[in-house]
């Protein structure tokens, strides 16, 4: 799959999980005990393939 296809497949994976957010605060913030949070990047250069994931988490 070439790369303009990766991302036009991704966009309409994207698209299709909009449709699920409640962007609506729907909780109490003051019940709150953790917060955690993880960011993924994946890339490639020449022929290696790459990964990093970063995560924390922060007490409330």
């Amino acid at each position: 799959m070439e790369i303009n296809e990766m991302q036009e497949a991704f966009l309409q994976k994207q698209n299709e999980l909009r449709k699920g957010i409640d962007l609506t605060n729907g909780f109490d913030p003051t019940t709150l005990k953790l917060v955690a949070g993880v960011d993924l990047a994946y890339w490639k250069e020449g022929e290696d393939e790459w990964a990093v994931c970063c995560t924390r988490a922060t007490w409330a």
